[in-house]
This record gives C-alpha cells, structure tokens and sequence, in this order.
C-alpha cells in the first residue's frame, strides 16, 4: 500500500482509507507506547536500582532542554513539547 499509496499514480480505493486510518493513529501510538515500556523495562533491568536515577535525571534534561531549544529555533510551544516528551521518553522511534 506505501508503494501504491506514494508512488503510483494509481488511487487507492476509498474502502481502504478507513484502515489506513485506524493504522496510522491508535495501531501506531499503541506501537510507540510498547517500543518505550520495554525499553524501558530492560534498561531498568539491566542496570538495576542505580540507572533509575540516570534515566530520571536523562528524562528531565531532555524535557527541560528540548522545549528552551525549540523556543530558540522558533517552534510553538506545543510542538516543543511533544517533541521534548516523545525523544526523552520513547527516544527517537516517538518522533
């Protein structure tokens, strides 16, 4: 379907736009949660009691850093938001 969807001057049918849809927001958020919580489980499992702190201090820098740079870069607030929430916590894979 990406094929087709992008490439392809062909349309695709419009009884496939309901699944793309659904695809491409509750399937895919519940993916990027899942991809998150396990990394987070086996870092946590991992490096043991004393990574909690790491990760904490990590997560915090990342929520305060990302919004003051996005501020600078010329960003709405809300975008830097999200972006700040999406990288500290799920990394890359949010974004």
């Amino acid at each position: 379907g990406l094929l087709i969807a992008n490439a392809s001057p062909i349309p695709l049918p419009k009884s496939v736009k309901p699944g793309i849809a659904f695809s491409t927001k509750p399937i895919l958020q519940a993916g990027i949660i899942c991809v998150g919580a396990k990394l987070s489980a086996v870092d946590l499992v991992t490096t043991g009691a004393i990574g909690l702190p790491a990760v904490a201090c990590s997560i915090a820098a990342g929520l305060t850093f990302v919004p003051w740079f996005g501020e600078k870069m010329g960003l709405p607030p809300k975008m830097s938001s999200l972006i700040a929430a999406g990288t500290s916590i799920c990394g890359v894979t949010a974004i």
